[in-house]
């Protein structure tokens, strides 16, 4: 058989005619309208730096953070001034990060801090003038203040939402010193930052020196989201990126959409670093497809993290690409599919429960270790999440904030869940597909660059493996144990349920764009898996068909070509095994190659029929050995493999490769003589 190297084949057609075309980079509207916003952060310390990193990308976003205190935090206004002066005239709305707000003490507390005390740092407050001035300046290009930098992940970690244990003058701090429960953690960490100094002078116009009109106030974070907004956050960005799995993202995104939509805030997403030894960061396949997946699930914000170490900005061009592709997508798409997946089911956890959820013995605030409840909230977040996927949202019971009406299903945190293994109308992560409207991003160089990481959280384990699991390895290594001969049509039946779709995928990429019909093999797959593994018992992450959807969904036919012969070859293997071990009697090992036979017999079709549709002059081989097999069925039966029948329309494939009629009739004649075949087998041994 060929059916590998027809799969590079039909790579290197699809990967020749689907060559991306960018639309113009004249700033369009999005599909969403003027609110969704696609940014990068600068971490850089100079003008001149902040301004190259706006030409590059201003074709092709319309967000710019300043993320860097050195800039934020200068003595003076002068070096943001013009940063953001550059960025509102490229067309880029603004945020500004600020560390703490630099405010007149003497107007709060009396004389413990007055002017004198400025005049150490060479320093003069201007922050709230500078930002009554920025509405005034920038109008709504000026969005707000990015204030302190994940204070629910520093609260998990260091036990201390501000990070840092001490004072400047070195003095310990003692905010959750002596704390009695969870409800007095919720307490000190929203009241702590809520009550802040420099959050007050930002969103309390009523207090003297602080801004004449409240703004808007951004973080991003990995923890504590519900807690966050409590706190005073108009938004908050989930930090997704890196080697995590997809139920870990999907669960940051429940968190962070959950907490917003119960609270009625915004939410966005910072891509984050890949990884921090080195730092380096996401591909940019892997950023391309977290972009999207979160632009799916509703975000108002999607932004690139970059920082900057020994002059040098950590994305590459290969990022660069990535984030013009997702705005090309997003501007260019006939359908908007932001949104697409919005929280539908919640699930509600404990009341000031504040569990860091990367790992199952994370953190309650920082200050206890996992406890039974954290257990059971762990185990019913993988199963809504492989059911749910991003459908999911994650809420907390809060008496301040009603849920009512906001979701179609509710799930309390200890709820005995036991789902059916049939497919449901929702979005199983165990089959979850990426809905994109992305188109494909090329080839790009990966290439690593040391620089100065942001913080980013643990890695999470697999969600959808219990800890009893079997290693899949291993699993494949089982033979599939002696079943009675009746069950053979079923499985030679599993492995045409797999098959069939499969190579209609290989087929519909070498046609010229044709996505839909290639989504609907997709789903065909995914549906046929469920039956699949219920029969032949394979373990599920062998077939896992998550990079296949995203690619496809993305619209890389050569990533989804790799991605679909890899399946195959799982496919294939198992073939190899079925009726293996000692266990098996001779009789039954007999009938087991048959069966292999058979199912080896489907697999060559396949293989001729995608042959005549790519084209390839060089299928005699496998037209003979097909005739073999049939010929070898029989022989010594009553049964009548109508090889030259099949021959006659395979025949006409040639003539017309498009033909599905053709390639159906075939298939279906085929399938319809072997379960014929394998009965009378049954019949016969009985």
């Amino acid at each position: 058989m060929k059916i590998v190297w027809r799969i590079l084949v039909v790579t290197l057609l699809v990967f020749t005619v689907s060559t991306p075309i960018f639309i113009s980079e004249n700033r369009a509207e999005a599909a969403s309208g003027e609110n969704f916003y696609v940014g990068v952060t600068f971490g850089g310390n100079s003008v001149a730096d902040a301004e190259h990193l706006i030409d590059k990308v201003s074709s092709y976003t319309n967000l710019f953070i300043v993320d860097s205190w050195a800039i934020s935090g200068a003595p003076n206004s002068t070096a943001l001034d013009e940063i953001c002066d550059y960025a509102v005239k490229a067309n880029l709305s603004v945020i500004v990060y600020f560390s703490f707000i630099y405010y007149n003490y003497t107007l709060q507390i009396g004389n413990l801090y007055n002017s004198s005390t400025w005049e150490l740092f060479g320093v003069t407050p201007w922050h709230v003038e500078w930002l009554n001035q920025a509405k005034a300046r920038w109008g709504d290009k000026f969005l707000g203040v990015y204030l302190y930098d994940e204070p629910g992940g520093k609260q998990i970690d260091a036990g201390y939402w501000g990070g840092n244990m001490t004072t400047f003058t070195g003095a310990t701090i003692t905010a959750f010193a002596n704390i009695t429960s969870y409800a007095d953690a919720t307490t000190r960490f929203t009241q702590g930052i809520l009550r802040s100094g420099s959050m007050q002078h930002v969103i309390n116009s009523s207090i003297p020196n602080s801004v004449t009109s409240p703004l808007s106030v951004f973080t991003s974070d990995y923890a504590l989201y519900w807690f966050d907004y409590k706190a005073g956050y108009s938004t908050v960005f989930t930090e997704i990126g890196g080697d995590e799995g997809i139920n870990s993202k999907i669960q940051q995104i429940a968190l962070c959409r959950g907490a917003a939509t119960a609270q009625n805030k915004d939410w966005g997403a910072m891509i984050t670093w890949a990884t921090d030894n080195p730092p380096s960061p996401e591909s940019g396949s892997a950023m391309l497809q977290d972009m999207t997946m979160v632009y799916n699930a509703g975000a108002k914000y999607v932004v690139v993290f970059d920082y900057q170490i020994n002059g040098l900005g950590g994305l590459t061009d290969e990022q660069f690409n990535a984030i013009k592709q997702f705005w090309n997508n997003i501007h260019s798409s006939s359908s908007d599919s932001q949104g697409k997946y919005d929280g539908q089911v919640a699930l509600v956890l404990p009341s000031n429960y504040g569990w860091g959820m990367r790992t199952p013995t994370d953190k309650i605030w920082g200050l206890w270790p996992a406890d039974n409840e954290s257990a059971q909230i762990w185990e019913n977040t993988n199963k809504l999440i492989d059911k749910y996927g991003l459908n999911l949202d994650i809420v907390y019971a809060d008496p301040q904030f009603s849920i009512q009406g906001k979701f179609t299903q509710t799930y309390l945190w200890n709820s005995t869940l036991t789902f059916s293994t049939e497919p449901s109308n929702s979005l199983p992560n165990e089959l979850y597909v990426l809905a994109t409207v992305t188109s494909s991003v090329g080839a790009v160089a990966c290439v690593s660059t040391y620089l100065l990481t942001k913080r980013r959280k643990q890695k999470l384990t697999t969600l959808h493996l219990q800890e009893s699991s079997p290693n899949q390895e291993e699993l494949l290594k089982q033979p599939i144990k002696p079943r009675e001969r009746i069950e053979f049509n079923e499985i030679f039946n599993a492995f045409v349920g797999m098959v069939d779709p499969l190579f209609d995928l290989l087929m519909g990429l070498h046609g010229e764009g044709e996505w839909d019909g290639i989504e609907n093999s997709l789903k065909r797959c995914e549906l046929a898996t469920v039956n699949f593994l219920r029969v032949v018992k394979l373990a599920s992450e062998k077939l896992n068909f998550q990079n296949l959807s995203f690619v496809i969904k993305a619209h890389q036919p050569k990533e989804a070509a790799h991605e679909i012969q890899s399946i195959l070859e799982v496919l294939y293997e198992n073939v190899s095994v079925l009726g293996s071990g000692n266990e098996f009697s001779e009789e039954l090992q007999s009938d087991y190659s048959v069966l292999k036979s058979a199912i080896l017999a489907y697999f060559i079709l396949n293989d001729i029929l995608l042959g005549q549709i790519v084209g390839d002059e060089e299928i005699g081989k496998e037209k003979s050995e097909l005739a073999n097999i049939l010929s070898s069925f029989s022989e010594g039966t009553q049964t009548n493999i109508k090889t030259g029948l099949f021959t006659e329309i395979t025949d006409t494939l040639r003539q017309e490769k498009t033909d599905i009629t053709a390639v159906a009739e075939s298939r279906a004649l085929l399938r319809k003589q072997l379960n014929e075949f394998l009965n009378r087998q049954r019949t016969k041994s009985r």
